[in-house]
């Protein structure tokens, strides 16, 4: 498992997106799921001169394929599909150095009756900014996943 606190601050570093962290971001999301027939999934990613830039193994006991990570880095529609589900795009700001936004900007914001999700909210973790717009929801979204799996884990 990725450790998405720092996969958070790489994000919040970078200056564009790239095929690595989308690879990192699909690892990082992985649920594993535990079918009869097989002892579970475990996914991660593979040094570069084993498998090419934005791919991952998945990886199960009868075997391992290659995947391509959807480019959520570098597509607005592939980050928002980072977004948990009861959550929504709020707003979205475009860098523009003639007003207040000097960086893209993202916030997400849960739907009404998810109580839980506006603690999230109230305590800014639901919004975030980037170089890119991309880089930007993908920021916000892994920093709300990250919290609901605090608030799982509390009780």
């Amino acid at each position: 498992m990725i450790d998405l606190t720092s996969l958070i601050s790489r994000l919040e570093k970078a200056t564009e997106g790239s095929r690595e962290l989308d690879a990192e971001i699909a690892v990082a999301i992985f649920k594993a799921d535990r079918l009869p027939d097989d002892l579970g999934y475990v996914k991660k990613t593979v040094a570069s001169d084993q498998c090419a830039p934005g791919m991952y193994w998945y990886i199960s006991r009868s075997g391992k394929s290659l995947y391509a990570a959807p480019r959520f880095t570098t597509s607005v529609d592939a980050a928002i599909s980072l977004v948990p589900d009861g959550w929504h795009i709020y707003e979205m700001n475009q860098k523009d150095p003639t007003r207040k936004y000097s960086r893209h900007a993202a916030k997400i914001s849960p739907f009404n009756g998810n109580d839980k999700g506006w603690a999230i909210y109230k305590a800014g973790l639901a919004s975030a900014t980037a170089e890119t717009l991309a880089v930007a929801v993908c920021i916000a979204a892994l920093r709300v996943r990250q919290a609901m799996t605090e608030q799982e884990k509390e009780g």
